[in-house]
């Protein structure tokens, strides 16, 4: 669900943004199928290209389950600039 005035996204079931009152409305790439779609593209697509990455030394993982400077001071290290 989302508001299509400010364009946030709020978690299904909730049908009016409750700062806003505005009601929400369903996108069409919410559907299931359009989902399972996302999923099948990535699974068959991004999937293979990042272990290809990952054998060609090409890619850099970083932990971005952390607090935005951490994430930066992450990719400073890996990227050599620190």
């Amino acid at each position: 669900m989302y508001n299509p005035e400010t364009g946030e996204t709020f978690m299904s079931g909730v049908t009016h943004d409750p700062e806003t009152g505005a009601e929400l409305i369903k996108r069409a790439d919410d559907e299931e199928e359009a989902i399972l779609k996302r999923i099948k593209l990535y699974v068959d697509l991004a999937l293979p290209l990042i272990a290809e990455y990952k054998r060609e030394w090409k890619l850099i993982e970083i932990n971005a389950d952390q607090a935005i400077w951490d994430v930066f001071q992450e990719l400073e290290t890996k990227l050599g600039l620190k």
